[in-house]
């Protein structure tokens, strides 16, 4: 999509979202969050479990579904019995806090592109200071009219900075978009971007993001997404310190603040870089032999390591 049409449909998405949050009122929403945060969501989630979880949505949640992770698994399905939003219907908000950049609220818009009209989704990202909003992000789903849940990523080490993680397919397709964005220091911007995944899965699994394709179409591998995150004195802290992996998938690790990326060094030789690695500052291995991999962080004088088994 050329940067012309990329204006114009975040134009048409940004003023129907602002058409809809020009009706609201900040002092509801800011009770909402405060609820959710005293614990006031944890009546409407379902419970949380040790082993990863597929979510199958409806119509009525898929687009205001917020989930907070801590150690639990969560996906967001990519096949069957996927409700479609309904055309021109404004999905309510998503509404959370993040350190001292005060309450964001992200919001599922239906636009269309193309000659033909086809379906899309437009991702927005408000920030709400000194009930002021302000959009700080926006992203386009092409091909696409079925948002899945907004899913929370709370990072060891910070309260400062979190990743979010937005997805969205088409009813009657089995493929799937997904961006894990990036929030730190009242900036946002996209860690790591998919379109058209083949029969995929995106969700939260130990505070880390999978991402798992239909065997037949893709072998069955999945890519690891696990973030890391630096305290002030520039320890480097992980959500695990190990992970089980088949041969063939894949790996990225990925700073939560873009200022201050680590050195990632695979020691035993197992990983290589992907050869279709995307351009920008996160590497892609490959897991490419069984046996045990030590995968060493280094930033400055500090090192961290992650220990990794693939198996066969």
């Amino acid at each position: 999509m050329n940067d012309g049409k990329l204006d114009k449909y975040l134009k048409q998405a940004k003023g129907e979202a602002q058409e809809f949050f020009s009706h609201a009122d900040p002092e509801v929403l800011r009770k909402m969050v405060h609820k959710r945060l005293e614990g006031g969501a944890e009546k409407d989630a379902p419970p949380r479990k040790g082993r990863g979880r597929l979510w199958k949505l409806g119509a009525a949640c898929a687009a205001a579904v917020l989930v907070c992770v801590l150690g639990a698994g969560w996906f967001a399905h990519g096949f069957s019995d996927r409700g479609a939003a309904e055309t021109g219907q404004i999905s309510q908000p998503v509404i959370f806090e993040s350190g001292s950049d005060g309450v964001y609220q992200v919001g599922y818009y239906p636009v269309t592109t193309g000659t033909d009209g086809a379906p899309a989704l437009a991702a927005i990202f408000w920030q709400d200071e000194a009930e002021k909003k302000h959009i700080v992000y926006s992203s386009i789903f092409e091909e696409s009219d079925t948002p899945y849940p907004v899913m929370i990523l709370d990072l060891p080490g910070t309260a400062e900075e979190k990743m979010i993680l937005i997805s969205s397919g088409a009813e009657g397709e089995d493929y799937l978009h997904y961006r894990l964005v990036r929030l730190s220091a009242g900036q946002a911007s996209d860690a790591w971007v998919q379109d058209f995944v083949p029969g995929g899965e995106v969700g939260l699994w130990n505070g880390m993001v999978v991402v798992r394709q239909d065997r037949e179409q893709a072998g069955g591998a999945s890519l690891y997404l696990v973030p890391y995150a630096m305290e002030g004195n520039g320890t480097i802290v992980l959500p695990v310190q190990h992970l089980d992996m088949k041969v063939g998938d894949r790996l990225v690790l990925i700073g939560a603040q873009p200022e201050k990326t680590a050195d990632i060094i695979p020691e035993d030789g197992l990983f290589q870089k992907a050869e279709d690695t995307p351009e920008g500052e996160n590497i892609l291995f490959t897991a490419g032999h069984a046996g045990e991999e030590r995968i060493a962080l280094r930033y400055e004088a500090n090192q961290t390591v992650l220990q990794v088994n693939v198996r066969e």
